[in-house]
């Protein structure tokens, strides 16, 4: 019985191996690209799944490795390149501003009032605030252009109050400072 048990599974072996030879025979026959939905065909054994595996990798076009690092996915080159464009415009942007920036709140000189003047100061956060130039304190002048000049004095705890004022009064009202 057991000799007759041997013999019907070494048949039924011999049967698989056929028909998975008949299978790999009919599927070697198609396009590679057709060949790799049936990676995992279960009509196939261990042994013919290896065979149509190397078929199909030598049936594929090789790969450089500088090719393999590039992405499937068409036209991703070409949108990082617009990417990294639009970066460094961004980035550019961002420099003039920060130049501009810088150019407009530089001082051109110091001034100093000799004496406590009352000047109409606009604050940081935009607010009006009329107070006190006080004498011996200075100013910075930061922008001088038709006959105006921009102030700007120091308030603790506010940050920089901004006046403008004409070019003749700075003259008449105050001294250079240190």
């Amino acid at each position: 019985m057991i000799e007759e048990a041997t013999a019907a599974a070494a048949t039924a072996q011999a049967a698989v191996e056929r028909a998975s030879g008949q299978r790999l025979a009919t599927l070697l026959e198609r396009p590679a690209r057709e060949r790799l939905e049936h990676l995992r065909d279960p009509a196939l054994t261990a042994a013919d799944r290896r065979r149509l595996r190397d078929s199909i990798g030598s049936a594929l076009p090789r790969r450089t490795a500088a090719k393999g690092r590039r992405t499937s996915v068409a036209g991703l080159p070409a949108l990082r390149r617009r990417w990294s464009t639009a970066a460094a415009i961004i980035v550019l942007v961002a420099l003039v501003g920060l130049a501009f920036t810088a150019w407009r709140n530089t001082a051109l000189r110091i001034v100093v009032s000799p004496q406590t003047r009352i000047v109409k100061w606009t604050l940081p956060d935009g607010r009006e605030f009329v107070g006190a130039w006080r004498a011996g304190y200075p100013a910075v002048v930061t922008r001088q252009q038709e006959g105006e000049i921009t102030l700007r004095y120091w308030l603790t705890g506010t940050g920089y109050a901004q006046t403008t004022v004409p070019a003749g009064w700075l003259g008449s009202h105050i001294r250079a400072g240190p």
